[in-house]
């Protein structure tokens, strides 16, 4: 055999890889940064957008299984008289004295007869149209973690809230009073009659002029729904920030400035 002759292929040229400078790192790092200051905040206004479409969707559902409770029961809305303070409206589906709203429209989403005795006061499950999914993260824990209140309007650090009623827009037969939902004792409104009873000045009385539900937080400032800022439960801030969502008797939901949401 003839050995080869051939000599191996000597590779030239500079081999070595060529590292980042300094000025380079620096400018990827600043796209980076500004691509984050761009995303991030867009993110977060998506993310608040989704939660407070969620909200308006809890408010309409629930809005709607009022309706239904109306319907069923010859106009009277749900009577939540047990309640001490507005703010109190607990999402624990639990059979209280006074009731909760929870608890009073289960048969309308749960599709569960209430004498069941699927209820009981020990039951503390929780429905997501009772919670606003902003203040998820604050509720749950609250409920979930300790034992239900001892008393329906008990302001203990086991009660937290999403939502509060409307006690603000009442009406007066002699000497008993009418508020919405019957709180602090009083009878609830009748849809049926309500138009009749109710005055609101320079407005025509209509469902859609009565509120049923809307976001609650301790930054509320005017009417009885004010109460709500006293309670170290309820939301600090707003949970949508500039807005409230507000549900009303004739089913619809609006999102109200801070100021409107104040106003009956």
């Amino acid at each position: 055999m003839i050995a080869s002759s051939a000599k191996p292929m000597l590779r030239t040229g500079n081999t070595a890889r060529r590292a980042f400078t300094l000025i380079e790192l620096l400018t990827v790092i600043a796209i980076i940064g500004i691509l984050a200051a761009i995303i991030i905040p867009t993110v977060g206004k998506v993310r608040n957008t989704a939660q407070s479409a969620r909200c308006v969707s809890n408010l309409r559902q629930i809005g709607q299984q009022i309706t239904l409770f109306a319907n069923d029961n010859k106009g009277q809305l749900p009577n939540l008289s047990g309640l001490t303070n507005s703010a109190v409206l607990d999402p624990r589906i639990v059979d209280r004295a006074g009731g909760q709203l929870a608890y009073r429209l289960w048969p309308y989403y749960s599709g569960v007869p209430v004498n069941t005795g699927v209820i009981t006061p020990r039951n503390v499950n929780v429905h997501e149209l009772f919670i606003c999914p902003a203040l998820e993260s604050l509720v749950r824990p609250k409920i979930v973690n300790g034992p239900y209140p001892t008393g329906a309007g008990d302001q203990s650090a086991n009660s937290a809230q999403s939502y509060i009623i409307n006690d603000v827009q009442r009406y007066f037969e002699g000497s008993v009073r009418y508020t919405v939902f019957g709180y602090q004792g009083s009878p609830s409104f009748n849809i049926n009659t309500i138009e009749s009873k109710l005055k609101i000045p320079n407005q025509a009385v209509t469902l859609s002029r009565v509120w049923t539900l809307q976001d609650g937080d301790r930054t509320l400032t005017d009417g009885a729904a004010s109460r709500s800022g006293q309670m170290s439960f309820v939301a600090e801030q707003p949970a949508h920030g500039s807005s409230r969502n507000r549900g009303y008797l004739d089913g619809s939901v609006r999102k109200l400035s801070l100021k409107e949401s104040t106003e009956s």
